[in-house]
């Protein structure tokens, strides 16, 4: 009686054991599933990121460069201003010389 209980007791450490380590066995696959996705969406994340500094970039750049042309337009717009003043002062001049002129005619005229 006593060496079929020892059996029995036997038995069932070994179908303990079994058990124990099939479920060690699915819960280190399951970890290791875990990992991969973990992994994965890490290797994803860095990936986004890595586009949306690309695209911050470029649009960094357009901005650069629309600022240029923007100040560019600016001293553009500046020097046509600075030149219409000029040519508006010449014109008066002008005018005014042709004004004296048309005087000293008229008084020569006169005489």
């Amino acid at each position: 009686e006593v060496n079929r209980m020892e059996m029995l007791v036997s038995d069932l450490q070994k179908k303990a054991l079994e058990e124990k380590s099939s479920i060690e066995s699915k819960m280190q696959k399951e970890l290791d599933q875990l990992r991969s996705d973990a992994d994965a969406s890490r290797a994803n994340a860095e990936m986004a990121v890595s586009k949306m500094k690309e695209e911050l970039a470029k649009q960094s750049a357009e901005v650069q460069r629309s600022v240029e042309s923007k100040a560019k337009a600016e001293a553009q717009l500046a020097a046509q201003r600075h030149e219409a003043q000029r040519a508006k002062q010449q014109v008066e001049e002008a005018a005014k010389a042709n004004a004296a002129t048309e005087a000293l005619a008229a008084k020569h005229r006169e005489e």
